[in-house]
């Protein structure tokens, strides 16, 4: 879906807005700023913390079959609002320095994160909900902060860095001159 939303907008803007008028382009992405998108984000917020009957989401085949879609589409409804929709409400909150932060340690938070519920539900599994949950959300934080510093940004630097270069080629002998 992501990549789908990718070339949507490339495509998009390579038609410059030839689809749309542009007042009405301004209109549908104003009502997907102002509207659409708060609603997917609470749409998201719940799919992610709520299911009714207690039972795990991940393994309710309602979800499995077309709630991981309907996710990912509200999921890019509210990147849809952030990147087009102007100077909103809602890019201002989703660029507050604590949630910028999260995005850019956002892959290893969802590296990390089922590897050490399992180790935590292993560890602990008497403990109240409470105190597994907040384990999990610490242990989280303390692994992917380790695994940003230690790992990524090392690797990151790298792909960025000074590259060894090729050596120099070799140097082309001085032509005699006839006098």
């Amino acid at each position: 879906v992501g990549a789908a939303l990718a070339a949507a907008l490339a495509i998009w803007d390579r038609r410059a807005t030839s689809a749309l008028p542009v007042r009405e382009g301004r209109a549908f992405f104003g009502f997907v700023g102002s509207v659409a998108a708060p609603l997917a984000l609470a749409y998201v917020v719940f799919v992610a913390r709520v299911h009714p009957g207690g039972d795990s989401l991940a393994n309710d085949r309602r979800y499995l079959e077309w709630g991981s879609l309907t996710f990912a589409l509200a999921a890019a409804v509210v990147v849809l609002g952030c990147v087009r929709a102007g100077d909103r409400w809602l890019p201002r909150l989703l660029s507050l320095p604590p949630l910028v932060a999260i995005g850019k340690v956002s892959y290893g938070l969802y590296l990390w994160h089922f590897p050490v519920i399992l180790v935590v539900d292993e560890q602990l599994p008497d403990a109240s909900d409470l105190v597994r949950g907040g384990t999990v959300v610490v242990a989280t934080a303390v692994t992917t902060l380790l695994s940003w510093f230690l790992v990524e940004r090392p690797f990151l630097a790298l792909k960025d860095g000074p590259r060894t270069s090729a050596p120099a080629p070799p140097r082309q002998p001085a032509v005699p001159t006839r006098p």
